[in-house]
C-alpha cells in the first residue's frame, strides 16, 4: 500500500475544509470524511469517502474509524468534549496516529485567536486546553498544532516547540495543511509533541 488511510474530523472549519483539498489534490491519500452533514464535493472518488454520522454516536464513530491509519481533528465546537469521545474510539480500534490542530493558550500566557471566531478570549480556548492535556494523557502518537491567526497565503513556516518562544504571526491556511499532509505520511514526526507553527519574520 502506498497511501495512507486519513479520517478527517472537522470540516466545519477552515482548516478542516483547506486540509481536505491539499490532501485529495496534492498527495494520494485516501480521505474519509466523517460528520453530521458531511460536503460531498467533488473530487477523486477513488480516493475520497464520506460518511454522514456523529462523533457523539460511538457506533458511527467506530464505523468510521475501522482501517485508518491517522486521524486529523480540525473541530471548533466542543472540542474537549469530542476529542474524549474521538480517543476511546481510536483506542477501541486500535488507532494510534493522530493531528489534533489547536490553537494558542496552553503555553502561551495571551492567547489571541481562533479560526472559529475572531473575538474569542481565553475562555473561548479553554476547551483546546483540556484538549491539549487529553491528548498528553493518552497513549496515542498524537502531534498537536499551533497557530496564531490564519490567512490565505503561499506554504512558509518555521516550527517551534513546546517551551521554545512563540511569535504571534499570521499563518496561512495552506500551510497549515501542508504540515498536517507531512504529519500524515511521516508517521513519527514530531510524536507526542506539541508545535507552535509560524511565518517566518
Amino acid at each position: 500500500m502506498n497511501y495512507v488511510n486519513v479520517l478527517l474530523l472537522g470540516l466545519d472549519s477552515q482548516i478542516g475544509q483547506a486540509t481536505r483539498e491539499y490532501l485529495l489534490n496534492n498527495t494520494n491519500e485516501h480521505v474519509t470524511i466523517f460528520g453530521k452533514d458531511p460536503d460531498k464535493s467533488s473530487y477523486d472518488q477513488d480516493r475520497q469517502k464520506v460518511i454522514k454520522g456523529s462523533i457523539d454516536n460511538e457506533q458511527e464513530l467506530d464505523s468510521a474509524m475501522l482501517g485508518q491509519d491517522v486521524v486529523v481533528v480540525t473541530l471548533c465546537k466542543d472540542v474537549d468534549k469530542k476529542l474524549k469521545k474521538i480517543i476511546a474510539s481510536m483506542n477501541r480500534n486500535d488507532v494510534k496516529r493522530i493531528i489534533f490542530v489547536g490553537y494558542m493558550g496552553p503555553y502561551e500566557t495571551k492567547p489571541t485567536a481562533t479560526t472559529c471566531k475572531k473575538d474569542a478570549t481565553y475562555r473561548n480556548l479553554k476547551p483546546f486546553a483540556q484538549a491539549h492535556k487529553e491528548l498528553e494523557n493518552s497513549d496515542l502518537d498524537y502531534t498537536i498544532i499551533r497557530s496564531n491567526w490564519v490567512t490565505s497565503g503561499p506554504v512558509n513556516y518555521e516550527i517551534s516547540i513546546e517551551g521554545m518562544p512563540f511569535i504571534e504571526q499570521d499563518v496561512s491556511l495552506e500551510t497549515i495543511a501542508n504540515l498536517i499532509a507531512r504529519l500524515t505520511r511521516q508517521e513519527h514526526l514530531y510524536e507526542r509533541q506539541s508545535i507552535g507553527v509560524t511565518t517566518p519574520l
